[in-house]
């Protein structure tokens, strides 16, 4: 988590706007992520397969910018 955790804190720095996480324990990883205060974060509860966050991800964006 260390090292995700600076990953994160770089990205941060760079202006990180939103993060998804789809193969974690989601709800676990959540609570450690409060603490970086990105401004949007979306995990899941359970991991998915890559085809399904993929999936969510296209949805998502469209909803957001109306494609």
């Amino acid at each position: 988590m260390a090292e995700l955790r600076d990953s994160l804190q770089t990205a941060i720095q760079q202006r990180l706007q939103l993060a998804i996480f789809n193969s974690c324990d989601g709800l676990g990883i959540a609570a450690e992520l409060e603490s970086l205060h990105i401004p949007q974060v979306i995990v899941m509860r359970e991991p998915v397969p890559d085809f399904v966050a993929q999936e969510f991800l296209k949805y998502f964006f469209r909803s957001i910018y109306k494609w």
